[in-house]
């Protein structure tokens, strides 16, 4: 399901299309370029948040299966596969790390290119439509009063007697 800021450029990216300009197909490829480094970047950031999670389970994985694990630690970090896993979860955090600081550079630059879109779009619509507040707008229609036929009589109630009495007169306004 694409996010708030997907929808949003989308919509955009449709708004400039009706401009033939060189600044909206500028504007286009640098979007496009964004948008792909963008998700690059973030399938790296899962590709070593899904690694890191396999280094744990490979480390939690030999614990279990050695048979003196909590008596004989040191032998613990002698065996190959509790060296890959180290190694493995130690690298897949470093490079987590640097992916996720670019992705948010990406996110910026992302997000920049968004702004610089809504300019274009609001320039294309001011050459199409006139600046803004120039032209008043015009004022709401409004419906005709219905005629009144007769006016409605109004019921109220004598002074001094009970709820359970008669006692309503209907008078003319």
């Amino acid at each position: 399901m694409p996010s708030e800021h997907q929808r949003e450029m989308r919509y955009l990216r449709q708004f400039i299309a009706h401009d033939a300009s060189d600044e909206r197909h500028e504007m286009e490829a640098k979007i496009m370029q964004a948008e792909r480094d963008e998700r690059c970047v973030r399938r790296a950031v899962r590709l070593m948040a899904l690694l890191g999670a396999l280094a744990l389970v490979g480390l939690g994985y030999s614990a279990v299966l050695m048979e003196d694990y909590p008596q004989n630690v040191p032998r613990f970090f002698t065996h190959l596969v509790v060296r890959v896993s180290c190694v493995l979860g130690v690298a897949s955090l470093i490079s987590f790390l640097a992916f996720a600081g670019v992705w948010g550079f990406y996110r910026q630059d992302l997000a920049k290119r968004r702004d610089e879109c809504r300019r274009l779009a609001a320039k294309i619509l001011e050459a199409r439509m006139g600046p803004a507040g120039a032209q008043p707008l015009p004022a709401p229609a409004q419906p005709p009063a219905a005629p009144r036929s007769s006016p409605e009589p109004d019921v109220s109630r004598k002074p001094g007697r009970g709820a359970d009495e008669p006692g309503l007169e209907l008078t003319q306004s």
